[in-house]
């Protein structure tokens, strides 16, 4: 995915932290025919996961990697906010 990466760089407005306001990071899940099928008949997470996913759902981990590839974030607050660091 292109994009601009960027690190935040403090300042007084921000109280050195390099970002202001805030972001959600989403996720939304679309009910198909296909996946209420498999939740009726108990399939396991992962499957779930999977059909979700390629029917469009984007997780809130892809949504904070397009934010950052937008240079609207950093790479390292996505990581901080999924608590993958």
């Amino acid at each position: 995915m292109p994009g601009r990466f960027r690190r935040a760089v403090g300042c007084r407005a921000c109280g050195q932290t390099g970002f202001r306001g805030r972001g959600l990071l989403t996720e939304s899940l679309e009910m198909t025919p296909e996946l209420s099928a498999a939740l009726r008949r108990g399939a396991p997470v992962d499957e779930l996961r999977a059909i979700a996913i390629r029917q469009g759902t984007v997780t809130p981990a892809a949504d904070g990697f397009r934010r950052a590839a937008a240079g609207r974030t950093t790479l390292g607050e996505v990581a901080r906010v999924l608590g993958l660091r």
